[in-house]
């Protein structure tokens, strides 16, 4: 007796210690956190705002003792640190239901025992003086443990304790009492009510009747329930009867299993349909199926998928007016569905059920088609025009070259063409806008861009910069880069002690052409086409240093719509130059009024316009791709048989060599070769 009286004296002492421990420690608390609980709790049971990010447990538990003015003695584990997110603000009864959630989270359970409340580790539950409830509530959701008496009038206590034991937490008990018919059940409360749901539905009136679990390895525990429910509630117990059943079913869906109570015959016949339909579904009809895309991409067909995933139909139309069907609001993919992309195989892993994957395989036939290629055939090219006043005489032979009746320079070609100031204002002809092909300048018809290319590259007015072709898909961006990386130097250091050791950083950039289109295809043949052009190049004249260039660049950003096949002409940007060369006859070009019979003097200016002429075709069918290969090889093997580079293959429709202008004396020159291409006719 003296034994025992010593080591309650020793609990009761531990018990002092923690309780004078956790108010040494409460007492440190930070002041903030007591005067917003003082003031929450001060408001009644107005609502309260709850959130701490890594505050220490025990400053939790002071927090909810002044907000509800509860004293707590806490065990000596109560260790760790408490995340609350509240999105909104919560009543004093919930933020205690609050509380016991995150004691049971870390382990931990609150007991009232008189006018404290303890705080145990949940593992001494069965031991500990716990709420106890006789009249079974439904309506409890919180995490707080507590005892239940279970009453049972209809079904074997035995059968249901071994049914319910597996679904009692780790750290709860069930036990059961024959004599009475009554279970003791100790666990959460949220865990209580879900065991009291399900012997609500199995101790139901009836004959003396059997408890069973069925698992079930395919099916899904729920949906079959209702399935079964829904049979048995017909009245279809025994074939040409519609008596009533007692039969219970109630799906476990942590198990995937059925439990059900009922008489032994319904049982069997029960177990003999499940049997029935718990099957593997036919191959490419079950929860899982795997779509192969021919034409789609997975990851981006997988976004656009996911974006209709519980989102609903029936929502008002546009301007306000209303849906024209009304009822329930329906999503048009169940929420439970998820799609996943297959990088490797191009391929998307759908997780639905049958009605979900027939609205999903109705959206992949309509997303999984093959897109529309462009064809974009792009020239970029500077045109120059110069105006020479000239003093003096020079000797030149003058020739009919043939080109329209006009006549020209033998071996120059002095402007045969016959452009004018009016071709590079941009105002005029190469503006912004689609070009008419045949193109007429000053009298002369052009056929196609290639003719008009030609006689400018036999005139050496215009610089042709780039001739890109570029095939993309349809609203699909695509770019051509022509351009050297050129080293930039952007700052150069020495040290104070040594003036001799200098670093210098540089930075490289791309100069040259860059090209970026994106088409988009609308119906009736018309294209729309995003364009963003830039070309770029080092000024020589202005650059006295190769480490440290100056550029001159230009940019055109545009959206133009024209139709398939027809030429969209850009200008650029117009710049202007002067130059002066002076040849004179030594000493007689020096004479006072008569010297300029002996000398040669010209100053001359130049105007460059970049121009880009770019023409889009539509690629619909393999049979189109086929036929453009082959006009492009025609083309290719046309220039390699007419042996001339200066006729460049750039724009469709491909153009037939014409006859040449072999030779044309020329008395500056000795001799001059001349090719005029059939087009400038």
């Amino acid at each position: 007796m003296h034994t025992s009286t010593l080591r309650l004296g020793e609990a009761a002492q531990r018990l002092v210690l923690a309780a004078l421990l956790a108010g040494l420690i409460l007492a440190i608390l930070p002041d903030s956190v007591q005067a917003q609980a003082r003031t929450q709790a001060a408001q009644g049971q107005q609502n309260i705002s709850m959130d701490f990010n890594g505050v220490d447990i025990q400053i939790f538990v002071k927090f909810i003792s002044e907000l509800t003015g509860r004293n707590f003695v806490m065990d000596d584990k109560v260790r760790g640190r408490v995340t609350v997110v509240s999105p909104r603000r919560i009543s004093v009864d919930e933020a205690y239901k609050v509380f016991e959630s995150v004691l049971a989270v870390y382990g931990f359970m609150a007991v009232p025992a008189g006018q404290v409340t303890k705080i145990l580790p949940i593992r001494e539950s069965p031991t500990t003086g716990l709420e106890t409830f006789t009249i079974p509530r439904l309506d409890r959701y919180g995490d707080s443990f507590v005892t239940q008496l279970i009453q049972l009038d209809h079904v074997r206590v035995e059968d249901v304790l071994k049914m319910l034991a597996p679904m009692v937490s780790r750290s709860g008990l069930i036990t059961a009492y024959a004599p009475s018919s009554m279970l003791i059940v100790t666990d959460s409360e949220s865990n209580l009510r879900r065991l009291l749901t399900i012997v609500r539905a199995i101790d139901v009136r009836g004959t003396e009747g059997t408890v069973a679990v069925i698992p079930l390895e395919y099916a899904s525990a729920e949906k079959t329930a209702s399935s079964l429910a829904k049979f048995w509630e017909s009245g279809v117990r025994e074939q040409g009867k519609t008596a009533q059943t007692s039969l219970s079913i109630v799906p476990d869906e942590r198990m995937n299993a059925l439990i059900a109570y009922g008489e032994a015959r319904d049982i069997e016949r029960l177990r003999s349909i499940v049997i029935q339909i718990d099957r593997p579904s036919p191959k490419g009809q079950g929860n899982v199926r795997v779509y192969k895309l021919e034409h789609a991409d997975a990851t981006e067909l997988a976004d656009v998928l996911n974006g209709l995933v519980g989102k609903t139909t029936g929502a008002a139309a546009a301007g306000g007016q209303a849906p024209k069907e009304s009822g329930v609001v329906q999503p048009v993919v169940s929420s439970g569905v998820t799609i996943l992309p297959d990088k490797a195989t191009n391929s998307l892993i759908i997780t639905a059920g049958a009605d979900d994957f027939t609205q999903i395989e109705e959206l992949l036939r309509s997303l999984d088609t093959p897109r529309k290629q462009v064809l974009v055939e792009a020239l970029i090219m500077e045109v120059s025009s110069s105006e020479n006043l000239e003093f003096g005489s020079k000797l030149q032979g003058v020739v009919d070259v043939g080109i329209g009746g006009r006549e020209g320079v033998a071996g120059g070609f002095s402007n045969p063409a016959g452009l004018s100031e009016s071709v590079l204002n941009p105002g005029t002809v190469f503006g912004i806008g689609a070009a008419a092909i045949p193109v007429t300048i000053n009298g002369v018809t052009y056929t196609n861009l290639n003719a008009l290319i030609a006689a400018g590259k036999i005139n050496g007015e215009f610089n042709i910069i780039s001739t890109p072709q570029v095939m993309t898909l349809d609203n699909q961006e695509a770019s051509i880069t022509v351009a050297e990386n050129r080293p930039f130097q952007t700052s150069q250091t020495s040290t104070l002690n040594d003036l001799n050791n200098i670093v210098t950083q540089y930075t490289y950039r791309d100069v040259g052409t860059i090209l970026k289109l994106t088409p988009q295809i609308n119906e009736g043949g018309m294209i729309k086409l995003k364009i963003f052009q830039e070309f770029s190049e080092v000024d020589q004249a202005s650059t006295s240093d190769a480490t440290l260039p100056v550029t001159r660049k230009r940019t055109t950003e545009t959206t133009v719509v024209i139709r398939e096949g027809q030429t969209v002409v850009l200008s650029g940007l117009i710049g202007k130059s002067a130059t002066s060369n002076s040849s004179r006859v030594p000493l007689l070009g020096d004479i006072p009024l008569l010297g300029w019979l002996f000398r040669y003097d010209v100053r001359e200016e130049r105007k460059t316009n970049l121009l880009i002429f770019i023409t889009p075709r539509v690629v619909d069918s393999p049979e189109k791709a086929q036929n453009l290969y082959i006009a492009k090889i025609k083309e290719f093997e046309r220039i390699q048989f007419d042996g001339d580079d200066r006729v460049l293959p750039v724009l469709m429709p491909l153009v037939s060599p014409g006859p040449r202008l072999d030779r044309v004396e020329d008395p500056a020159e000795n001799r001059a070769e001349t090719r005029v291409p059939a087009e400038v006719r």
